[in-house]
């Protein structure tokens, strides 16, 4: 038992070794301050999300210097930077992970939010919203070009010359020492298809989700390709490359990425002690009128020829097109009578198309794209388990329980909340004292379970 506890002390702490806020002028960082260093920082809070273009922080500050008003001699004014850095201490080697990932990244503060006085008048609380750096980059310049490249490829080069080589980032986000700015690396999962296109000055991050949002991959019918940022950096991936990824990862070492829930805490084995399920809530099931109201059982996509004169439709069927998509399980959320007997194509979409123009598929992405992200939806919770930076938005995990019911006999057979999930969104909440994860799960269908 003395060994269990200090293997729990140790998943729920965290090494913090910086976080700074300070100010950038002509010269470098100025009137900078250790929140960390001088005890003002009470709570941290980081969010990845897979279909958020930034990480986001809070850092939930308290102190008695009067920081809030003659900070920079003006005071705070969303106009700061932090340089967060931030490490985990090695689980048990049991675990079989990666090296584990810790936090080393530079934020823009961009708002001061709950701003509070104590009673006394001598002491003020309040929390730094705050996004990654490139998000100030992206704001300050547009992108308006043609391009003959694959979305991929053009994402790519708009990171690069946008973010990358802005003259801000290069010219003040530099290495200063103890104060050091860092780029960040992109990765493309790449769309193989040349198109001709015009990004129609647009910031660089929306010029890349417009790309995403464009994206089409033949072999793949749901063509759901998703802009964020985690710690690795920034991606433009395919949420199916993702799952079949991911699945593989699982599969071929199960520990790491396997939570187990059970109400006795005494049945979990000290080995899986590291990826027990404190807590699950925002238990959601599917939305039936939504996808039926939506279109994601059935929808109609006419394509009228403005140069022809002439149409076309593709048609939806999400029962024809399950097998077509990579999915978390096997087995569809509808059953047959439903689709066959209750749902219809009652949803339809309008697009006018230039034929002298080369084809941009809009119809195939129009007709998938919404079906599948509504699929990833029909099942979300949220899991609290021990503070770990090795989860990541684009994961699956692979949840252990037993099926909950008082008469039926206990089993951890795959059933609606067991099995795959899709890790949608991760938040790590920490202070010098404990570090707690919690992440947000989306999942489409179900394996197949001989009864």
């Amino acid at each position: 038992v003395g060994r269990l506890m200090t293997e729990r002390n140790s998943a729920g702490t965290v090494d913090i070794e910086q976080v700074d806020l300070f100010v950038l002028d002509e010269s470098g960082p100025v009137q900078g301050i250790s929140l960390h260093g001088q005890g003002m920082l009470v709570q941290t809070s980081i969010t990845q999300s897979l279909f958020n273009e930034d990480i986001e922080a809070s850092f939930v500050v308290s102190e008695g210097q009067g920081q809030l008003t003659n900070f920079n001699k003006k005071g705070l004014q969303g106009q700061e930077f932090v340089c967060v850095k931030v490490n985990k201490p090695q689980l048990d080697d049991k675990l079989k992970t990666p090296e584990p990932t810790d936090i080393d990244l530079q934020f823009w503060c961009c708002e001061i939010e709950e701003i509070d006085f104590g009673r006394k008048g001598d002491t003020e609380s309040f929390a730094l919203r705050c996004v990654t750096k490139e998000k100030l980059l992206s704001l300050n310049n547009s992108v308006n070009q043609s391009y003959s490249n694959t979305y991929g490829n053009v994402a790519n080069s708009i990171y690069d010359s946008h973010i990358l080589k802005n003259p801000i980032n290069k010219k003040y986000f530099k290495n200063y020492g103890t104060i050091a700015f860092s780029d960040t690396p992109f990765d493309v999962h790449e769309t193989n298809i040349i198109n001709d296109f015009i990004v129609p000055g647009l910031q660089p991050f929306k010029a890349i989700d417009f790309c995403a949002r464009r994206s089409f991959t033949p072999k793949s019918m749901a063509n759901l390709f998703t802009f964020y940022q985690d710690f690795d950096g920034y991606h433009y991936h395919n949420i199916e490359t993702l799952v079949k990824d991911g699945i593989a990862a699982v599969e071929a070492n199960p520990v790491p990425f396997t939570l187990i829930y059970d109400v006795s805490p005494d049945k979990i084995q000290s080995e899986n002690i590291y990826r027990k399920i404190f807590e699950i809530s925002e238990l959601e099931g599917s939305d039936t009128m939504l996808n039926l109201a939506s279109g994601s059982f059935k929808n109609t996509v006419r394509t009228f020829d403005i140069i022809g004169q002439t149409y076309s439709d593709v048609n939806f069927d999400y029962k024809e097109k399950f097998s077509e998509y990579k999915h978390l399980g096997d087995a569809s959320l509808v059953d047959d009578f439903w689709m066959n007997s209750i749902a219809s194509s009652n949803y339809e979409h309008l697009v006018f198309k230039d034929t002298s123009k080369q084809n941009q598929y809009f119809e195939h992405i129009l007709a998938n794209r919404l079906p599948y992200l509504m699929a990833l939806n029909n099942f979300k919770c949220t899991v609290t388990v021990d503070g770990d930076f090795f989860w990541k938005p684009g994961m699956v995990v692979k949840i252990v329980m037993p099926e909950q019911s008082a008469v039926q006999p206990v089993n951890l057979d795959e059933h609606k909340f067991a099995g795959y999930w899709l890790i949608e969104q991760v938040n790590h909440s920490f202070n010098s004292a404990n570090v707690s994860t919690s992440l947000s799960l989306i999942k489409d269908s179900l394996l197949e379970v001989e009864k």
